[in-house]
């Protein structure tokens, strides 16, 4: 009886190369992050240079508010909460910026509550101050109209109405005045 030889097949090599073709994807992702063009602050938002979404309602303290009467003047949206540190951490330097352009009359600022009750609210700024005008969004729907994702979120808007800057985390006044100088040619 003639039996053949039985040979193995060489074992297959095959977790050098799945490690070799996941190092060369993560290479290919970490170049890719590395070099990619940002946006303005590096924020995507499909919101960037469109019309800001209308944003009408009563502030906490009564008074009528609507974004498009503010043309003209740049507008900073911000949606917040009370009990996020981040935005604990921007308040002082919004009450600066909001200040400052209150007065020369060519910005404002507008918070939107997100997820809180009016009274915490009205506490919190009669013990941090802050002027500007304050809008509840009990429903959610101006928080979806901008697609907020993580508070604090701002939205600068220029004199024309439309979204310029998507900011995610603190904003500090010095950013937003460098920024605004930038669209206005002067830096």
């Amino acid at each position: 009886m003639n039996e053949e030889p039985v040979t193995e097949a060489a074992p297959r090599r095959t977790a050098p190369w799945i490690a070799g073709s996941i190092a060369v994807v993560l290479v290919a992702f970490i170049a890719l992050l590395a070099t990619r063009k940002q946006g303005d602050d590096g924020m995507t938002s499909a919101l960037i240079n469109q019309a800001a979404p209308a944003i009408v309602g009563k502030t906490l303290t009564g008074d009528s508010f609507d974004i498009s009467d503010h043309k003209g003047q740049w507008v900073l949206v911000n949606f917040f909460s009370t009990t996020c540190a981040p935005c604990l951490a921007e308040h002082d330097d919004l009450t600066r910026w909001y200040n400052d352009h209150k007065a020369a009359g060519d910005a404002t600022l507008v918070s939107v509550v997100f997820n809180e009750s009016a009274d915490s609210v009205k506490q919190y700024f009669a013990a941090k101050g802050g002027g500007w005008p304050v809008i509840g969004n009990e429903d959610g729907s101006i928080s979806s109209q901008y697609g907020v994702v993580k508070l604090p979120e701002s939205y600068l808007v220029d004199t024309t109405g439309v979204v310029r800057v998507k900011y995610l985390g603190a904003v500090t006044e010095d950013e937003l005045d460098r920024r605004i100088a930038s669209y206005n040619g002067k830096s």
